[in-house]
C-alpha cells in the first residue's frame, strides 16, 4: 500500500517532486521522484544515501548531499512510525483495488455476471439456472488477488449505453420473454427495425442484423470478422453504426479512435467487454499501432503489453479482442489495408430512401411517433440482453465447413450460433448465402492481388515443366522467364532504366520486390540455372512442388459455403416423395429413430428379394440401392449435428456420444435410471 509523504519547500527547491512510502512483504520502501518517470526506490536510510550518490539524476554533489541529509532525517523521524502504522500492519488485510467491470465470469468459473441498472441502482446480475433462471443481484464481485469488481455504469453513463430496467419486475419480464425467444425470432425482430433506418442490399442487411444478435455471444467464440462501411456523405454509414450502438452489445462508439482507446475500453481482465463502432476511421490504414491492434484483435488472446512504472516495473497485458464496425468515406490502397481487409467484410453504401432517420429516433423531442420508435429500440436491446443471460451457458457444437483458414474463421462463428439450436433454419440459410457472397467478393480481390499473380505465374511454369519432364520435387525457372510469364498474366509495362514494372491496378513493382515476395510468400529459393544455348549460368528461383500444392488450397476457394459434416436441408422442404421433412430430411410425422428403423427394414427387404436376372429387375434394384444410400440416419440430440449412411455407425454414435443403447426393435431407448431426454 502506498502512502504519500509531504514534500517540504526545501526539498522541492532541490528538485524533489514527490515522496511516498510503500509497504511491501519485504519491508518498507521509500519512493523518491524528481520529475523523472522512474523513481528512486530506497530500502532504508543507508540505501537512500548510497543510491542518491550513485545517481546522475539529482544534480551536483552538493545538491545530492543536501537531499540525502533531509531524506535521512525523514527516515529517522517518520520511517519507524510509518512501519508501525496500522495501515501497514501485516495482521491487517490490505484494502483491495476497486476495478470497474461490465461483465465477468472468472474464466468460466462463475455464472455470467453482467452490469445493469435497476431503477437508479447500479448492480451486477446473474441467473440462477437451478431456480428457473431467477435473477440474483450483487453489488460487487470478490476477485482473486488484490482486486474486487464493481459495475461501472450509472444512469448518466453515455458510452457505451448502459442496460437500464425500470424495476426488478421489469427485468424478470424480459427474462420470461427471452426464454420463449429463438435466434430466428430475434433476427426477424432486429431486421424489421434495421430496415427502417438503413437502406442496403438484402445480403448486406442479412449479415449486419445477424452480427447485431451475434455481438451478444461474441465471447463464446475464438474469432470474429469486422464490418467496414465505405460510402459518400449521406449514404447511410453513420445510421448503420448508430443502430448498432443502440441495439448491439455494449457498443463503444466514437470518432477517430486511437489504439489506446481500443484496449483501454476492453481492459486487462476479461475479453469482449463490449463491441467497438468507429466513424471516420480513415486513419486505420496509416496509424501503425492502431492497425496492429485491429489486426490482432479479431481473435481471442491478442494483447498489448504495457509497462507501469508508477512504483517499480509492472507489466500489464491489455486486451484487444471484440467485434468491430468501421465507417469511412474511401478505402486506402490495398497494400496499406491488406491485413485489415483480410479480416473484414466491406460494404459499399450508396444514398437511398429510408422510412426514418435514426437520429430523430434517438432524440425524439417529444414526438409521439418517434418516441414509439425509440421505445422499440430500447425493447429490442433489453430483450437481446436478457436472451444473452438465458442462453449464455448453452453448448455450441463445432461445424465443419468446406472453406478453410481465414475464410472459415470469419464465417463459422455466425453459422455455429444460428445452427446449434435447430430452431432458425430459414435464417441460417439466409446467413449462409450472404456469407458466401461476401467470400466470393473477397476471393475476387485476393485473385487480383500481386501475391496471387505471382503464384499464378509460378504454377503456370510448374505445369509446363510437368507436361514436358514429368512431376518432380522442385522446379527451377530463370528470372527472365518468370518476368515474361508475369507480364503475360498482369499485362504490366516495364519501366526503362529502373528494373521495375507498372500497372494501374498494382502500381510500381521492382524486380527486387518480386524476388522478395517469391521468397517470403511462396518459400522460393535463389538458384543458378545453366543455359546451354548461351552456355552460361543465369539467376533464377527454385519452387517446391509440395509448397505450391499447399498454396493451391489457399487460392482455390469454393464459391459457396457448405457444411461438410451432414446433409443439411434448411427449412421445410419436400423429400422427393411428396411428404414434408424437417431440417434434416426426416418426414415430420416420424421421429428420427423411427425413420432409421424404417430404413433398416427397407434394407433387409431389398437383401431378401430374389434376383430375377432380368435387365429391368437389375435396373430396379440399382435404383432401390441408390434410394437406400440416400436414406441417412440423423441425430439432433442436445443440439448435436450428426448424420451417417450406415445403421451400425449411427448406433455407435448414439452409444458412444449420448450413451443411448439400441434395443431389439432398432429404436433408441433411454438408459435405466436416466431422465427422459
Amino acid at each position: 500500500m502506498v502512502t504519500e509523504i509531504e514534500v517540504s519547500r526545501e526539498l522541492r527547491d532541490l528538485g524533489i517532486s514527490r515522496l511516498a512510502w510503500n509497504k511491501e512483504k519485504k519491508g518498507l520502501r521509500m519512493y523518491v521522484y524528481n520529475s523523472k518517470v522512474v523513481p528512486l526506490i530506497c530500502h532504508d536510510a543507508e540505501d537512500t544515501v548510497k543510491k542518491l550518490r550513485e545517481s546522475d539524476d539529482f544534480g551536483d554533489s552538493d545538491t545530492v548531499e543536501k537531499i540525502a541529509g533531509k531524506l535521512l532525517a525523514i527516515w529517522l523521524e517518520q520511517g519507524q512510525k510509518a512501519n508501525d502504522d496500522e495501515c501497514y500492519d501485516d495482521d491487517e488485510d490490505e484494502p483491495k483495488k476497486k476495478v470497474l467491470m461490465r461483465k465477468y465470469t472468472a474464466k468460466g468459473t462463475l455464472p455470467l455476471h453482467e452490469a445493469v441498472i435497476i431503477g437508479n441502482e447500479s448492480t451486477f446480475v446473474f441467473l440462477s439456472k437451478a431456480d428457473e433462471y431467477r435473477p440474483q443481484f450483487v453489488k460487487h464481485i470478490e476477485g482473486s488477488g488484490d482486486r474486487d469488481f464493481y459495475p461501472p455504469d450509472t444512469i448518466d453513463t453515455q458510452n457505451p449505453i448502459p442496460y437500464i430496467y425500470d424495476s426488478v419486475e421489469d427485468f424478470k419480464k424480459y427474462i420470461e420473454l427471452a426464454k420463449d425467444a429463438t435466434f430466428g425470432s430475434l433476427y426477424t425482430l432486429v431486421r424489421k427495425c434495421f430496415v427502417k433506418y438503413v437502406n442496403v442490399e438484402d445480403y448486406y442487411a442479412d449479415i449486419l442484423v445477424a452480427d447485431t444478435v451475434y455481438s451478444y455471444f461474441q465471447d463464446k467464440f475464438s474469432e470474429t470478422h469486422y464490418n467496414i462501411f465505405v460510402g459518400d456523405n449521406g449514404s447511410g454509414k453513420n445510421s448503420a453504426l448508430l443502430f448498432f450502438r443502440h441495439v448491439g452489445y455494449r457498443v463503444f462508439y466514437g470518432l477517430a479512435m486511437s489504439a489506446a482507446n481500443f484496449y483501454t475500453f476492453l481492459g486487462d481482465t476479461e475479453e469482449c467487454q463490449g463491441c467497438i463502432a468507429e466513424d471516420e476511421a480513415q486513419d486505420m490504414a496509416f496509424d501503425g499501432d492502431k492497425q496492429k491492434v485491429i489486426k490482432g484483435g479479431y481473435c481471442s488472446g491478442a494483447t498489448v503489453p504495457k509497462v507501469d512504472l508508477s512504483f517499480g516495473r509492472k507489466q500489464d497485458a491489455w486486451l484487444t479482442y471484440c467485434h468491430k464496425w468501421f465507417a469511412l468515406e474511401e478505402l486506402a490502397d490495398y497494400i496499406y489495408m491488406k491485413g485489415i481487409l483480410d479480416r473484414s467484410f466491406v460494404y459499399n453504401f450508396v444514398v437511398g430512401e429510408v422510412d426514418h432517420n435514426i437520429k430523430d429516433t434517438i432524440k425524439p423531442g417529444g414526438d409521439p411517433q418517434y418516441k414509439e420508435l425509440q421505445d422499440e429500440l430500447n425493447h429490442i436491446r433489453k430483450l437481446l440482453f436478457a436472451f444473452r443471460l438465458v442462453r449464455y451457458d448453452d453448448v455450441i457444437p463445432q461445424l465443419k465447413l468446406n472453406v478453410r483458414h481465414r475464410n472459415e474463421e470469419l464465417t463459422k462463428p455466425l453459422l455455429r450460433l444460428f445452427s446449434y439450436r435447430n430452431d432458425s433454419s430459414e435464417t441460417l440459410e439466409k446467413i449462409r448465402l450472404a456469407l458466401s457472397k461476401f467470400l466470393l467478393g473477397k476471393n475476387e480481390a485476393k485473385k487480383n492481388s500481386l501475391e496471387s499473380k505471382l503464384f499464378e505465374a509460378a504454377k503456370s511454369l510448374r505445369d509446363a515443366e510437368i507436361k514436358e519432364h514429368g512431376e518432380k520435387e522442385s522446379y527451377e525457372s530463370p528470372n527472365e522467364l518468370i518476368h515474361t510469364e508475369l507480364t503475360n498474366i498482369i499485362g504490366w509495362l516495364e519501366i526503362q532504366g529502373e528494373r521495375a514494372y507498372y500497372s494501374p491496378e498494382i502500381g510500381k513493382v521492382t524486380h527486387a520486390r518480386i524476388t522478395r515476395l517469391y521468397k517470403s510468400k511462396l518459400k522460393a529459393e535463389s538458384c543458378l540455372i545453366y543455359d546451354p544455348t548461351e552456355q552460361k549460368n543465369k539467376r533464377g528461383l527454385k519452387f517446391s512442388h509440395k509448397i505450391l500444392k499447399r498454396l493451391e488450397l489457399y487460392y482455390d476457394v469454393p464459391d459457396e459455403i457448405k457444411f461438410d459434416h451432414f446433409d443439411h436441408k434448411y427449412g421445410r422442404t419436400e423429400d422427393g416423395r411428396g411428404s414434408k421433412t424437417d431440417d434434416f430430411g426426416v418426414p415430420e410425422d416420424k421421429s428420427h429413430a423411427q425413420y432409421a428403423s424404417d430404413t433398416d427394414k427397407k434394407t433387409d427387404e431389398k437383401k431378401a428379394r430374389p434376383s430375377t436376372g432380368s435387365d429391368q429387375s437389375d435396373q430396379s434394384d440399382q435404383s432401390d440401392q441408390k434410394l437406400i444410400k440416400e436414406e441417412l440416419w440423423h441425430c439432433d440430440h442436445s443440439g448435436c449435428l450428426f448424420s451417417c449412411a450406415r445403421r451400425s455407425d449411427f448406433k455407435m454414435h448414439l452409444s458412444d456420444v449420448h450413451h443411448i443403447p439400441w434395443d431389439d426393435q432398432n429404436l433408441p431407448r433411454e438408459p435405466k435410471g436416466s431422465e427422459s431426454q
